[in-house]
């Protein structure tokens, strides 16, 4: 699939977990906006809390919640998340070490990857018409899909 398309990828919650965890451990930046922008963004639906190990400066994982709950709680169901740019980031990630791509293809295995062929842009631009322009009724505002924690938290 193309990164303009929207892509809708089938996988079980524990998969789920495993990207989130994996792409926040791939983030080396120092910067909160570049970090984030190299983050996974999914629907409202999915938030998680991202926040820097002061031990090792690494990034790392607080709480993921699926529907307000905890994704644990869905970890052997199936989830249908949306994306568009989902398999370029894991083949990036199979091009960095053994180790990631080995990682890749066990997630790959578990995950069903459906391409729509809906192009984003055209999405976009017929729900900017719908809405009357780009607004906070469009969607146009930080909705807290992903929250920074200041300090490190242990033992989440």
């Amino acid at each position: 699939p193309y990164e303009n398309t929207l892509v809708l990828v089938r996988m079980p919650g524990d998969v789920l977990i495993d990207l989130i965890v994996l792409n926040v451990q791939q983030c080396v930046c120092s910067d909160k906006n570049q970090t984030e922008s190299m983050l996974f963004h999914f629907s409202r639906e999915i938030r998680y809390q991202v926040y820097k190990n002061n031990e090792n400066s690494k990034m790392e994982v607080g709480s993921i919640s699926f529907n307000g709950n905890p994704v644990n709680d869905f970890s052997h169901e199936y989830l249908l998340v949306s994306s568009s740019y989902f398999l370029s980031i894991l083949k990036l990630w199979q091009r960095q070490s053994n180790a990631l791509q080995n990682k890749v293809e066990e997630i790959l295995q578990k995950i069903k990857i459906e391409d729509t062929g809906w192009l984003i842009r055209d999405l976009m631009m017929e729900r900017i018409r719908q809405l009357g322009g780009i607004n906070a009724l469009g969607g146009a505002r930080t909705d807290g899909r992903i929250e920074w924690i200041k300090n490190n938290l242990k033992g989440l």
